[in-house]
């Protein structure tokens, strides 16, 4: 394999990695603001049945 196939072959490598790791943040910050629009109902029903 001549050096030229294997630097594009980085390359490659490199922009998917990249690519994951950008996707699999957006996946984090989605959990995380449902698990927050999640929490704050819970506090909004509470709230509600302790003022009846």
């Amino acid at each position: 394999m001549g050096i030229l196939q294997k630097l594009q072959e980085e390359a490659r490598r490199q922009r998917a990695e990249k690519a994951l790791n950008e996707n699999r943040k957006t996946l984090l910050d989605h959990i995380k603001e449902k698990e927050e629009e999640r929490n704050e109902r819970k506090r909004h029903e509470e709230n509600q049945r302790n003022n009846g």
